[in-house]
């Protein structure tokens, strides 16, 4: 599904005491050890669209010719950790800099761009123990990903939608600091209404991916 904005994809350091890094922990499991946790702040599902300037471009059907529609595939900054709890915290700040990260491109699995580990298996699962619904955090590879993106002027009288086609297996989402929406649909299309949270010209958005939720079990 595409709209108005749409992306084809897919925190400084942590404060180095027990109660910070149990508060996190606590965090993590409301959403991705907790199958009643599926989505948090997204639109109704509904039949993939755009809109178009005139008929005879919605009847050709290309979504890159509409001036309603911008992509963000391409090249973003990525940082990379074995577990959520060892991510850069606050990186969805506009005040962050992330110009010591990595790139990557969008869309992309970061295995096949340099990052964690391969692992094949068509039965067992990924990780270990089978103990639904929890997953591990302390391993549970996590990316960071950031880009910024402009919106045209002309879009200020319309409404502005975040769609993402898939991201394997769970995500948070903020658009220029502010928390925007949860997933863990993995390959399932997701979408936000960000007309409140964009302006004019430069935006940012920030996406952090978990390998693994309680939903991973459903997928093996």
């Amino acid at each position: 599904m595409r709209s108005l904005l749409l992306i084809c994809a897919f925190l400084g350091l942590f404060v180095p005491t027990l109660v910070a890094q149990y508060d996190q922990f606590d965090f993590l499991r409301k959403y991705i050890d907790n199958p009643s946790m599926v989505q948090e702040y997204q639109e109704p599902p509904h039949v993939p669209y755009v809109p178009f300037e005139n008929v005879q471009q919605a009847v050709e059907g290309d979504w890159e010719k509409s001036p309603f529609h911008l992509s963000l595939d391409g090249t973003w900054k990525f940082y990379w950790s074995k577990s959520p709890m060892t991510s850069p915290d606050y990186f969805y700040m506009n005040e962050y800099d992330p110009s010591d990260w990595n790139e990557i491109q969008v869309p992309g699995t970061w295995q096949m761009q340099g990052y964690d580990y391969y692992i094949y298996r068509n039965v067992p699962m990924e990780f270990s123990p089978y103990d639904p619904p929890n997953v591990p955090v302390e391993f549970n590879p996590t990316g960071c990903y950031i880009r910024e993106f402009d919106i045209p002027s002309d879009w200020e009288s319309r409404k502005i939608f975040l769609h993402f086609e898939g991201v394997k297996a769970a995500y948070w989402v903020w658009i220029n600091g502010e928390y925007t929406g949860f997933d863990k649909g993995s390959m399932t299309s997701s979408e936000y209404e960000i007309t409140g949270k964009v302006k004019p010209g430069k935006n940012k958005i920030a996406v952090r991916v978990v390998r693994w939720s309680d939903g991973s079990y459903l997928e093996d």
